[in-house]
Protein backbone atom coordinates (compact mmCIF):
# COMPACT_ATOMS: atom_id res chain seq x y z
CA UNK A 1 0.00 0.00 0.00
CA UNK A 2 0.98 3.61 -0.26
CA UNK A 3 2.50 5.07 2.92
CA UNK A 4 2.45 8.39 1.55
CA UNK A 5 -1.05 8.89 0.13
CA UNK A 6 -3.17 6.55 1.94
CA UNK A 7 -6.64 6.30 0.55
CA UNK A 8 -7.74 3.89 3.16
CA UNK A 9 -6.63 6.46 6.09
CA UNK A 10 -8.95 9.17 4.12
CA UNK A 11 -11.90 7.24 4.34
CA UNK A 12 -11.05 6.10 7.86
CA UNK A 13 -13.14 4.50 9.57
CA UNK A 14 -13.93 2.03 7.83
CA UNK A 15 -17.16 0.15 9.31
CA UNK A 16 -18.20 -1.91 6.16
CA UNK A 17 -18.72 -5.97 6.61
CA UNK A 18 -16.38 -8.76 5.99
CA UNK A 19 -19.09 -11.42 4.97
CA UNK A 20 -16.80 -14.68 3.73
CA UNK A 21 -18.44 -16.31 0.24
CA UNK A 22 -20.37 -19.10 1.27
CA UNK A 23 -20.82 -21.97 -0.74
CA UNK A 24 -24.65 -23.62 -1.67
CA UNK A 25 -24.51 -25.83 1.24
CA UNK A 26 -23.79 -23.22 3.57
CA UNK A 27 -20.42 -23.81 4.42
CA UNK A 28 -18.73 -20.82 5.16
CA UNK A 29 -15.90 -19.32 2.94
CA UNK A 30 -16.35 -22.45 0.76
CA UNK A 31 -14.04 -24.24 2.81
CA UNK A 32 -10.96 -22.20 2.80
CA UNK A 33 -9.54 -19.38 4.22
CA UNK A 34 -8.70 -16.75 2.09
CA UNK A 35 -5.30 -14.63 1.50
CA UNK A 36 -6.05 -11.60 4.05
CA UNK A 37 -8.66 -13.30 6.04
CA UNK A 38 -7.66 -12.38 9.80
CA UNK A 39 -7.82 -15.86 11.59
CA UNK A 40 -7.32 -17.23 15.05
CA UNK A 41 -4.40 -18.81 16.11
CA UNK A 42 -2.61 -20.61 19.00
CA UNK A 43 0.85 -19.20 18.82
CA UNK A 44 3.74 -17.19 20.08
CA UNK A 45 5.20 -14.45 18.88
CA UNK A 46 9.03 -15.60 18.97
CA UNK A 47 7.69 -18.58 17.07
CA UNK A 48 8.59 -16.61 13.67
CA UNK A 49 11.68 -14.95 15.86
CA UNK A 50 13.47 -18.10 16.91
CA UNK A 51 13.45 -19.06 13.37
CA UNK A 52 14.68 -16.34 12.20
CA UNK A 53 17.26 -16.03 14.89
CA UNK A 54 17.92 -19.83 15.46
CA UNK A 55 16.20 -21.83 13.16
CA UNK A 56 13.99 -23.70 15.26
CA UNK A 57 10.98 -23.61 17.70
CA UNK A 58 10.68 -21.38 21.00
CA UNK A 59 10.74 -23.40 23.90
CA UNK A 60 7.55 -23.71 25.69
CA UNK A 61 8.77 -21.25 28.14
CA UNK A 62 9.60 -18.54 25.83
CA UNK A 63 5.98 -19.33 24.47
CA UNK A 64 4.28 -18.11 27.36
CA UNK A 65 6.88 -15.17 27.97
CA UNK A 66 5.61 -11.58 27.81
CA UNK A 67 5.72 -12.44 23.78
CA UNK A 68 2.38 -13.82 23.83
CA UNK A 69 0.74 -10.21 24.93
CA UNK A 70 -1.95 -9.68 22.35
CA UNK A 71 -3.83 -12.50 22.41
CA UNK A 72 -7.27 -12.61 22.82
CA UNK A 73 -7.24 -11.10 26.24
CA UNK A 74 -5.84 -7.79 24.79
CA UNK A 75 -7.42 -7.64 21.97
CA UNK A 76 -11.03 -7.98 22.40
CA UNK A 77 -11.95 -4.92 23.91
CA UNK A 78 -14.73 -3.28 22.07
CA UNK A 79 -16.50 -6.64 20.63
CA UNK A 80 -14.12 -9.16 18.98
CA UNK A 81 -14.95 -12.73 19.41
CA UNK A 82 -12.58 -13.98 22.23
CA UNK A 83 -11.43 -17.28 21.50
CA UNK A 84 -9.37 -18.38 24.56
CA UNK A 85 -5.75 -18.19 24.72
CA UNK A 86 -5.88 -17.73 20.49
CA UNK A 87 -4.47 -14.43 18.91
CA UNK A 88 -4.94 -13.11 15.43
CA UNK A 89 -2.98 -13.74 12.39
CA UNK A 90 -3.17 -12.64 8.48
CA UNK A 91 -3.70 -15.74 6.50
CA UNK A 92 -1.37 -15.51 3.39
CA UNK A 93 -2.15 -18.24 0.70
CA UNK A 94 -5.33 -19.72 0.27
CA UNK A 95 -5.50 -22.81 2.23
CA UNK A 96 -7.78 -25.47 2.61
CA UNK A 97 -10.12 -25.76 5.70
CA UNK A 98 -9.21 -29.08 8.06
CA UNK A 99 -10.68 -28.67 10.88
CA UNK A 100 -8.76 -30.65 13.65
CA UNK A 101 -5.47 -30.86 11.43
CA UNK A 102 -2.53 -29.75 13.15
CA UNK A 103 -0.70 -29.10 10.15
CA UNK A 104 -2.89 -27.08 7.48
CA UNK A 105 0.20 -25.67 5.48
CA UNK A 106 -1.01 -22.07 6.30
CA UNK A 107 1.47 -19.30 6.00
CA UNK A 108 0.80 -16.57 8.26
CA UNK A 109 1.91 -13.33 9.70
CA UNK A 110 0.92 -12.84 13.38
CA UNK A 111 -0.66 -10.15 14.63
CA UNK A 112 0.23 -8.42 18.42
CA UNK A 113 -0.07 -5.49 20.55
CA UNK A 114 3.55 -6.28 22.13
CA UNK A 115 2.81 -5.60 25.59
CA UNK A 116 0.83 -2.19 24.40
CA UNK A 117 4.28 -0.91 23.21
CA UNK A 118 2.83 1.71 20.09
CA UNK A 119 6.42 3.30 19.65
CA UNK A 120 9.04 1.49 17.14
CA UNK A 121 11.87 3.09 18.64
CA UNK A 122 10.98 1.06 21.64
CA UNK A 123 10.82 -2.34 20.49
CA UNK A 124 13.83 -4.46 20.32
CA UNK A 125 16.07 -4.43 16.73
CA UNK A 126 14.85 -7.68 15.35
CA UNK A 127 10.82 -6.15 15.51
CA UNK A 128 11.81 -2.77 15.15
CA UNK A 129 12.46 -4.07 11.49
CA UNK A 130 9.82 -6.59 11.28
CA UNK A 131 7.09 -4.75 12.66
CA UNK A 132 4.39 -2.97 10.74
CA UNK A 133 1.53 -0.74 12.25
CA UNK A 134 -1.98 -2.27 11.68
CA UNK A 135 -4.35 0.77 11.62
CA UNK A 136 -5.96 2.28 14.17
CA UNK A 137 -2.11 3.09 15.04
CA UNK A 138 -0.15 5.94 16.29
CA UNK A 139 2.24 4.99 13.86
CA UNK A 140 0.50 4.48 10.80
CA UNK A 141 1.23 8.28 9.43
CA UNK A 142 2.12 9.67 6.27
CA UNK A 143 5.58 8.24 4.87
CA UNK A 144 5.47 4.81 7.49
CA UNK A 145 4.12 1.44 5.79
CA UNK A 146 1.22 0.48 7.91
CA UNK A 147 -2.10 -1.74 6.92
CA UNK A 148 -5.59 -2.01 7.15
CA UNK A 149 -8.48 -4.37 7.58
CA UNK A 150 -12.27 -4.27 6.52
CA UNK A 151 -13.90 -3.99 8.85
CA UNK A 152 -11.32 -1.49 10.65
CA UNK A 153 -9.52 -3.22 13.23
CA UNK A 154 -11.14 -2.89 16.50
CA UNK A 155 -8.22 -2.01 19.01
CA UNK A 156 -5.76 0.39 18.75
CA UNK A 157 -1.76 0.05 18.10
CA UNK A 158 -1.74 -3.68 17.11
CA UNK A 159 1.64 -4.56 15.03
CA UNK A 160 1.67 -7.14 11.93
CA UNK A 161 4.76 -9.14 12.64
CA UNK A 162 6.52 -9.05 8.68
CA UNK A 163 8.10 -12.32 9.68
CA UNK A 164 5.51 -14.94 7.58
CA UNK A 165 5.65 -18.84 8.35
CA UNK A 166 4.15 -21.67 7.90
CA UNK A 167 2.55 -22.60 11.15
CA UNK A 168 2.23 -26.26 12.97
CA UNK A 169 -0.79 -25.11 15.03
CA UNK A 170 -4.12 -25.15 13.37
CA UNK A 171 -6.40 -22.20 12.34
CA UNK A 172 -8.91 -21.99 14.38
CA UNK A 173 -11.56 -20.00 12.46
CA UNK A 174 -12.22 -16.46 10.93
CA UNK A 175 -11.84 -13.40 13.83
CA UNK A 176 -15.17 -12.62 14.71
CA UNK A 177 -16.34 -8.66 14.78
CA UNK A 178 -19.17 -8.71 17.76
CA UNK A 179 -20.22 -4.98 17.31
CA UNK A 180 -23.67 -4.23 17.58
CA UNK A 181 -24.92 -3.67 13.90
CA UNK A 182 -21.62 -5.76 12.18
CA UNK A 183 -23.98 -8.61 11.38
CA UNK A 184 -23.30 -12.43 12.72
CA UNK A 185 -20.70 -13.47 9.90
CA UNK A 186 -18.91 -10.42 9.64
CA UNK A 187 -14.90 -10.96 10.30
CA UNK A 188 -12.03 -9.39 9.36
CA UNK A 189 -10.43 -9.11 6.28
CA UNK A 190 -7.19 -7.51 4.11
CA UNK A 191 -7.43 -6.70 0.57
CA UNK A 192 -5.35 -8.55 -2.20
CA UNK A 193 -3.17 -5.45 -2.98
CA UNK A 194 -2.18 -4.98 0.75
CA UNK A 195 -1.47 -8.71 1.25
CA UNK A 196 0.98 -8.97 -1.87
CA UNK A 197 2.55 -5.79 -1.06
CA UNK A 198 2.76 -6.92 2.71
CA UNK A 199 5.00 -10.23 1.10
CA UNK A 200 7.07 -8.01 -0.79
CA UNK A 201 7.62 -5.63 2.40
CA UNK A 202 8.35 -8.71 4.48
CA UNK A 203 11.10 -10.00 1.94
CA UNK A 204 12.75 -6.38 1.80
CA UNK A 205 12.69 -6.67 4.75
CA UNK A 206 14.40 -9.58 5.23
CA UNK A 207 16.82 -9.25 2.58
CA UNK A 208 17.76 -5.82 4.58
CA UNK A 209 18.61 -8.13 7.80
CA UNK A 210 20.56 -10.93 5.83
CA UNK A 211 22.68 -7.85 4.85
CA UNK A 212 23.24 -7.00 8.60
CA UNK A 213 24.06 -10.65 9.53
CA UNK A 214 26.96 -10.42 6.45
CA UNK A 215 28.34 -7.45 7.59
CA UNK A 216 27.92 -7.93 11.34
CA UNK A 217 28.63 -11.65 12.26
CA UNK A 218 27.17 -11.07 15.82
CA UNK A 219 23.97 -9.52 15.20
CA UNK A 220 21.59 -12.36 15.21
CA UNK A 221 23.20 -13.18 18.57
CA UNK A 222 23.15 -9.24 19.85
CA UNK A 223 19.55 -9.34 18.99
CA UNK A 224 18.38 -12.51 20.22
CA UNK A 225 19.53 -11.31 24.24
CA UNK A 226 17.88 -7.94 23.13
CA UNK A 227 14.69 -9.72 22.20
CA UNK A 228 14.89 -12.19 25.17
CA UNK A 229 15.13 -9.09 27.34
CA UNK A 230 12.27 -7.39 26.17
CA UNK A 231 10.09 -10.80 25.88
CA UNK A 232 10.48 -11.62 29.32
CA UNK A 233 8.74 -9.20 32.30
CA UNK A 234 11.66 -10.22 34.55
CA UNK A 235 13.86 -8.68 31.76
CA UNK A 236 17.21 -7.52 33.98
CA UNK A 237 17.08 -10.73 35.79
CA UNK A 238 16.56 -12.86 32.56
CA UNK A 239 19.35 -11.23 30.76
CA UNK A 240 22.36 -12.83 32.40
CA UNK A 241 20.15 -16.11 31.31
CA UNK A 242 19.69 -15.30 27.76
CA UNK A 243 23.49 -14.10 27.02
CA UNK A 244 23.87 -17.30 28.53
CA UNK A 245 21.75 -19.77 26.08
CA UNK A 246 22.64 -16.76 23.28
CA UNK A 247 26.56 -18.19 23.69
CA UNK A 248 25.68 -21.80 23.54
CA UNK A 249 23.27 -21.15 20.28
CA UNK A 250 23.84 -22.04 16.51
CA UNK A 251 22.74 -18.31 15.18
CA UNK A 252 21.17 -18.05 11.42
CA UNK A 253 24.09 -15.35 10.56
Amino acid sequence: MSAINCQKCKSFPNKTPYNPPSQPDGTESGGYYYAGDICAIHESVSTPIYRLLLGMDPPSQAARSRSTWGTAASVSKKGTRKPKGARPCVVLNTTPRKPGSRHVGATVCLLASLGGESRIRALPTVLRVFSFPLSPHVQAEPGVSHYHTSPDWQEENMWIIGLPFETKSEIKWLWRDRIPGTGTSSAFHMSVVDVAELKQLCERRLLEWQKHCLDDKMHAQKAFVEYQAFSNPAAERFKEKSQREASSSQFQC
